[in-house]
């Protein structure tokens, strides 16, 4: 089902927007950059353990012995969860102080990470009550050519550059793995 791989890959990257915009330490005092991304990676990694945990709710809810409707509600399920980690760690953001050299790709990494929130609710959102399986694989198709997450990515890939630069060992997942 190469449409629900599509839907978890891009809930997988939205949390791991949501961690780019929780990393900051409270008390308005900015992190050393080693402080931020040692708290983004642990971010991403607590974002990567929700995703795989709503990944298998999702896969022991839509078993090969489901019906459409089961599966349809199952996702349905999937999106809300996943909006609901996603705006948890959104709702950080205006604690954030990261350091002042990376606060120009923060700032972008954080208004794309709410702009592919907001992509993603709003499609998620637009899927009507008799929405069929043909529909939500219409919707991976429209999620998969949105530049608004793409955006992120380039974010994300832009913050990495800056932790390799600085050889400062993290591994922030942006690329979409194939396979």
């Amino acid at each position: 089902m190469k449409t629900r791989l599509l839907l978890l890959a891009l809930a997988v990257a939205l949390l791991g927007a949501a961690s780019l915009a929780a990393a900051c330490k409270s008390g308005g005092e900015p992190m050393t950059m080693e402080e931020y991304f040692q708290e983004l990676q642990a971010l991403n990694d607590d974002a990567e353990q929700r995703s795989s945990d709503l990944e298998a709710a999702l896969d022991d809810a839509v078993g090969s012995n489901s019906s459409e409707e089961e599966r349809i509600a199952a996702l349905r399920e999937f999106f809300d969860a996943s909006a609901l980690v996603f705006e948890d760690f959104l709702s950080g953001l205006k604690d954030l102080d990261p350091p002042e050299e990376v606060q120009a790709l923060h700032e972008d990494g954080v208004s794309a990470g709410e702009d592919a929130v907001q992509a993603f609710t709003d499609l998620t959102g637009s899927l009507g009550s008799d929405a069929t399986m043909a529909d939500i694989e219409a919707l991976g198709t429209t999620l998969e050519s949105d530049t608004t997450l793409q955006h992120f990515t380039d974010a994300c890939v832009a913050l990495q550059g800056e932790a390799d630069k600085r050889e400062i060992a993290v591994d922030l997942e942006c690329e979409d793995e194939e396979g």
